[in-house]
Parts: C-alpha cells; sequence; structure tokens
C-alpha cells in the first residue's frame, strides 16, 4: 500500500515538473537551437559532401553529449530553484519525503533529455543520412547512449546541491565549465595519453562520446577510435556511487538565505 502511494505520488511530482518544462518552451527549445545552428555552421560542407558514418558520428557526438549534459545538469539546477523559493521544502511536506521528489526531477529530466535527442538526432539523421537502416541505427545508437549515461550523469549532479554557493553564482560557474568542456570536445584537442584519460575522467562530454564512439563501432561498424570500455563504465559507476551518496545529505531549505 506504501509503495502505491510512493509510486502514484511520484507519478503526481512528474507530471507537474513535465509541465513545468513544457510550460517553459523557450528554455526547452534554446536546448534544440543552439546545438542545431552550432552543428550546421560548423559542418555546412557536408550539404554538398555527405560525409562518411565514422566522420558524422565523431563530429555528431560533441552535440548529442552537449545536450545530455545541459539535461542532466539542469535536473539539479531546477531542484536548487525549488529550494531557493522554499517549494522544495513544501513538496517535501507534502509527501512527506524529498526522495520522491528528487526522482521524480530526474525522471523528469531524463524523458526529456530523450526527447529532445530524438528531436535534434531524427532532425539531423534526415538531412544528411538518405539510408533508411542508417537512419534507423542512428536512433538507436542515440538512445541507447541516453539510456546508458543520462541516470549516472543526473545523479552525480545531484552533488552540486551540496555546494554552499547561491544559485546565481553556481549558474555562472556552470555556464562557464561547460563552454570549456564543449570547446574542447569540439575542438579535439590533441593531448597525450595521459592527459587524454585526465580528461575523460573529468569531462563529462567525452564520458559520454566515449559511449557513443563505442557503439557506433559495433552497431554502425565504423573504426572510430576509442579508450578503454572498462574504464568509461568505471566512471559511469562512480558517477552513480557519487550521486546516491549525495542524496541523504540534501538539503530542502536553502543554504545560503532562510526561506
Amino acid at each position: 500500500m506504501k509503495a502505491y502511494i510512493y509510486q502514484r505520488v511520484l507519478k503526481e511530482y512528474i507530471l507537474l515538473f513535465f509541465k513545468m518544462i513544457i510550460s517553459s518552451k523557450i528554455t526547452f527549445l534554446w536546448y534544440l537551437i543552439l546545438p542545431t545552428a552550432l552543428f550546421f555552421f560548423s559542418h555546412y560542407n557536408w550539404f554538398l559532401n555527405k560525409p562518411q558514418s565514422g566522420e558524422f558520428y565523431f563530429q555528431f557526438s560533441v552535440f548529442i553529449a552537449y545536450i545530455i549534459f545541459v539535461l542532466s545538469l539542469d535536473a539539479s539546477v531546477s531542484l536548487i530553484r525549488l529550494r531557493e523559493t522554499g517549494a522544495f521544502k513544501v513538496f517535501k511536506f507534502i509527501s512527506g519525503s524529498k526522495y520522491v521528489v528528487i526522482w521524480a526531477q530526474v525522471l523528469t529530466q531524463i524523458m526529456t533529455m530523450i526527447m529532445a535527442c530524438l528531436i535534434f538526432s531524427g532532425f539531423i539523421g534526415i538531412i544528411f543520412i538518405r539510408n533508411p537502416i542508417e537512419f534507423v541505427m542512428l536512433i538507436s545508437v542515440v538512445l541507447l547512449v541516453v539510456l546508458i549515461t543520462a541516470l549516472p550523469l543526473s545523479l552525480f549532479f545531484l552533488s552540486l546541491l551540496l555546494l554552499p554557493i547561491k544559485q546565481e553564482s553556481l549558474i555562472t560557474i556552470l555556464n562557464i565549465i561547460i563552454l570549456c568542456f564543449f570547446l574542447i570536445s569540439a575542438n579535439n584537442f590533441k593531448l597525450p595519453d595521459k592527459f587524454q584519460i585526465i580528461m575523460l575522467i573529468f569531462n563529462p562530454l567525452e564520458v559520454i562520446r566515449q559511449i557513443i564512439f563505442e557503439l557506433s563501432n559495433v552497431i554502425i561498424q565504423t573504426s572510430i577510435p576509442v579508450h578503454s570500455f572498462l574504464l568509461t563504465m568505471c566512471i559511469l559507476i562512480v558517477y552513480l556511487i557519487i550521486g546516491v551518496s549525495s542524496m541523504p545529505y540534501i538539503k530542502v531549505s536553502s543554504i545560503t538565505q532562510r526561506t
């Protein structure tokens, strides 16, 4: 009976948070418009010369990784906003548990992430991929990547709720970090092997890209160089452990001001 009530409350919060995302159309569209515009700006020559599969997935991976990264991060940012306005405390009081609120926000963002990635990849695929089978493979790769990486990343970023930093300052810092990570991944800086491993550990975009490369090599039969798959999966497991370990310490009241 208790599990049924928990599931019912979880479902109601997911619907609420999803409506909040849909009502903020500009924010949702921004996650699609920006990478789409950058993709076409960076690869306008593909309209004349279609890329090989390996090149397509190598470049395409940067933008899918960006969408997954920012939407995974947005789950924690949304919870921080709820906490700063006092809504997190109210939701916890109504439901009797902060965990149902956290899981509802995480699951809502993952569903939004699936929608955004499928819309982006479908749009790009229709333009640059002529073979229907290859188009289906593209969608399959994207869907698998989201299912593998979304939960570990979304949970990992919950650790941000433990930082005693004001919302405005944190968002500014995160925007700078996202820009740096994106530029590093987009420009494919050539680094010595040991620095590439360090970059993989500290740059979630590269972790996502490695999963894309692994899947495209298996499903599409591309030949993109990859790091150790075991290392990549270990990093995702560490993300999961950090996220789950952070949950009990997340406060429902603002830690920078009184609510």
